[in-house]
């Protein structure tokens, strides 16, 4: 009788050791998940534009106006005919939308701000470079409002005025809620009215690369 006591008390550890295996294995295996990817779309929003930032025109002139839309006061040629074009703390805000897979979606959609700078040179797009546009590098940080947290970091790209197409990319870490202590990178590549996005989301103790 002692004996199949003892028997079935070494059969009930073996057992508890091997379910404990068994879920340690599972936890290390959900902390080592890879990376959450995700696409979806950004659109602009000229609703909440405030600040019009402060522009520099190296080798010619300020028009003197702000840059930005005539109907809000602004104007879309902002320096004289072959002058180049610098702007600092621009802000821009665009709403994050459409996630997939929706699942990901409260982790990603949100009000995103961006406080851009920029360095772009003139372009003649005329013979006579009367008109022009302008391309070169932009930089500067974001922020993600969600509903339930907060995505902060930078943002660097460039702006091609010939096709008026811009490729940005966002690295950032989470604050708050679901997103707190995550990391996120953004491939933005759109127009000024927003454009298509890519990104994936790291959880914690993992790395950007």
């Amino acid at each position: 009788m002692k004996d199949r006591i003892r028997t079935l008390l070494v059969g009930i550890a073996l057992i508890s050791l091997f379910l404990l295996a068994t879920g340690d294995v599972l936890a290390k295996r959900h902390a080592k998940k890879g990376p959450i990817f995700f696409s979806g779309n950004t659109y602009a929003d000229f609703a909440v534009f405030a600040d019009w930032g402060e522009y520099m025109c190296p080798g010619g002139e300020s028009s003197g106006l702000p840059y930005g839309p005539p109907m809000a006061g602004g104007t879309l040629a902002p320096c004289s005919p072959r002058s180049n074009f610098h702007m600092r703390d621009r802000e821009m805000v665009f709403n994050v939308e459409d996630i997939q897979p929706t699942e990901v979606a409260p982790l990603v959609e949100g009000l995103q701000t961006l406080l851009v700078n920029w360095n772009w040179r003139y372009e003649p797009a005329s013979a006579d470079e009367t008109e022009h546009l302008y391309s070169g590098p932009m930089w500067g940080t974001f922020k993600v409002v969600l509903d339930n947290g907060t995505w902060e970091g930078t943002m660097t790209g460039n702006w091609d005025g010939v096709n008026r197409t811009a490729n940005w990319s966002f690295v950032g870490h989470g604050n708050g809620g679901d997103i707190d202590g995550m990391q996120i990178k953004i491939e933005f590549a759109g127009g000024v009215w927003g454009g298509p996005i890519q990104g994936r989301i790291l959880r914690p103790g993992s790395a950007l690369e």
